[in-house]
């Protein structure tokens, strides 16, 4: 199963976890189906949520434009392919053909884009990890 992210108007969506919903396409069956982002509020609770939510619903390959270095992390570390959209590419039809002719998969958290606001957000506590142990790839303190 392939996961593309969507904005609202079922659009390519530039941001990967804050995206409202996501496309999912069986390659097998060709089926299409929509699959809403109950964890498109910034926390890492819900972002580790989001992460199980694609497992459930047998995602392996996750197409993206942008998408931050932590969540890269999770997800290459939770096993699923993830590719990068050529920036031009803004169709669905054009993100399958790409992926089947010419990949760009992504292997190293690096290649993600550095978060402006997660140092801050630890330095002042405002990531909810500390209370919920769930803790965005620092240790709770």
């Amino acid at each position: 199963m392939i996961a593309v992210p969507l904005n609202n108007q079922k659009n390519i969506s530039g941001h990967f976890s804050k995206a409202p919903q996501f496309l999912i396409y069986d390659p097998t069956t060709k089926a299409i189906q929509y699959l809403l982002n109950h964890s498109s509020q910034a926390s890492c609770q819900n972002k580790h949520n989001l992460i199980k939510q694609l497992q459930t619903t047998g995602v392996t390959t996750i197409c993206v434009h942008n998408i931050g270095q932590h969540m890269l992390d999770r997800l290459l570390k939770n096993g699923f392919l993830i590719h990068r959209m050529g920036k031009a590419t803004k169709k669905i039809h054009a993100v399958l053909t790409e992926l089947h002719h010419s990949p760009c998969f992504l292997t190293s958290a690096q290649q993600g884009k550095p978060s402006k606001n997660h140092e801050l957000k630890h330095t002042e506590r405002q990531c909810h990890c500390h209370q919920t142990r769930f803790c965005c790839d620092k240790k709770c303190q």
